[in-house]
């Protein structure tokens, strides 16, 4: 929708520990990512476990993330 924040907005909020932005971010790309992993690894659990890493591993980089080269 025209009014939902972009990624990098996202990102910065979550960087500030907002929560309801990695909720927002969590929405928008989970399922996308559970995909690519289910396809490269073959397994659903294996899927579900690296999907929930890849969010934990964003919510710890969050602060790092610069939108000068986003």
């Amino acid at each position: 929708m025209a009014n939902d924040p972009s990624d990098p907005e996202l990102l910065e909020r979550m960087a500030a520990g907002d929560r309801e932005a990695l909720a927002l971010i969590f929405r928008r790309h989970h399922r996308t990512v559970y995909r690519f992993s289910r396809q490269m690894l073959g397994s659903k659990e294996a899927a579900e476990d690296v999907t929930q890493d890849v969010f934990v591993a964003l919510t710890r980089s969050a602060s790092r993330f610069n939108p000068a080269v986003a």
